[in-house]
């Protein structure tokens, strides 16, 4: 390995987060509970998995490819040849 960087997308990761609470609040004091009890949990879900995917970004540079690797789950990823840059 030749370098390894990775960097931490704070605007994302607050910008989804105060997404997500701000979300939140607005449907719970909504006066429309039933629905907010199930719909509440699958916001924050679906928030916290863009969250895990697109809050971090690590670049590897080796001796033949460039890798790129977003989030704390590897994935996407994209690994292109040196020789194809």
């Amino acid at each position: 390995m030749r370098y390894r960087h990775t960097q931490i997308g704070w605007v994302s990761l607050v910008g989804m987060g105060g997404g997500m609470v701000l979300t939140l609040g607005l449907m719970l004091t909504s006066g429309k509970l039933a629905v907010a009890a199930w719909v509440a949990p699958a916001i924050a879900v679906t928030f916290l998995l863009f969250m895990a995917v697109f809050g971090r970004l690590t670049t590897i540079i080796t001796d033949e490819d460039f890798i790129a690797r977003f989030g704390w789950l590897g994935w996407p990823s994209q690994v292109t040849p040196l020789d194809k840059i």
